[in-house]
């Protein structure tokens, strides 16, 4: 059985030039304890009004 981590959110921190760094840790975290996927939530749908 393979299992995967889906990210809901893009808020990380108060500085917006970190996100990608701090989800790419997070995606490197889950790889390293075996997870075989990562998914992350559409930026659009989450800051849409």
């Amino acid at each position: 059985m393979k299992f995967g981590i889906h990210n809901p959110s893009w808020l990380f921190g108060s500085d917006p030039d970190e996100i990608f760094e701090a989800v790419k840790r997070k995606a490197q975290r889950a790889e390293a304890h075996g997870f075989t996927w990562f998914s992350v939530m559409s930026w659009q749908e989450e800051h849409t009004p």
